[in-house]
């Protein structure tokens, strides 16, 4: 079911914030001790990271691969992918500038998430490691980043599970919109470079 797997994806993201902010807390409580003795040791949370990462970008494709199941029944449609499945609804709303918009930003932003997935397998992304320094006799905590995105791995994760969410949910209620010949679109609000929000009222 669609459902279980987009909690599959919030389950692992959280367990990813859950594994960082241990870890967080653990130099705070011991910050005072390890400037004290210069000694900067720690259970290097990087491997658990990495491997949470990958599972939800797994998850989040799964989750794809289900949307494309039920929306192909909701059209009415057989979509083999979600490229089919976009190119549909890019078809179907291509009068709606709005809609057409916000599915094409979406499909860019599942085929990046296709392509990290692919890199990561084949160990072609860099992600950073966590890494702790002293700085002005001070602890600074360094999350893994996405090198060649310059982007938080952390806000990442989140990023997927927030667009994904929302264009579920949006896809499905403007097909059936469409499918029941109910109300209309009202307000149109941006959410971030990749996605949008929406609120929808039927009349």
């Amino acid at each position: 079911p669609l459902m279980e797997e987009l909690l599959k994806v919030s389950e692992s993201m959280k367990k990813y914030i859950s594994i960082l902010q241990d870890t967080d807390d653990f130099f705070e409580r011991n910050e005072k001790e390890m400037l004290r003795t210069n000694d900067v040791r720690f259970d290097d949370p990087t491997y658990e990271l990495q491997n949470q990462f990958e599972t939800v970008l797994i998850r989040a494709i799964l989750a794809i691969r289900k949307f494309v199941k039920v929306l192909s029944i909701v059209e009415m449609s057989d979509f083999h992918s979600h490229k089919d499945m976009n190119r549909h609804l890019i078809r179907r709303f291509e009068n709606i500038v709005s809609i057409r918009t916000y599915i094409e930003n979406v499909g860019l932003f599942i085929k990046e998430v296709y392509d990290i997935r692919g890199k990561v397998e084949h160990d072609g992304l860099q992600i950073t490691r966590y890494n702790v320094s002293i700085v002005n006799n001070e602890l600074i905590a360094t999350h893994p980043m996405l090198s060649e995105m310059n982007t938080s791995a952390c806000l990442y994760i989140q990023r997927v599970y927030l667009v994904l969410f929302k264009y579920f949910e949006f896809v499905i209620a403007v097909s059936l919109k469409g499918r029941l010949s109910l109300g209309n679109l009202v307000m149109l609000e941006k959410l971030d470079k990749h996605g949008y929000r929406w609120v929808i009222k039927f009349s």
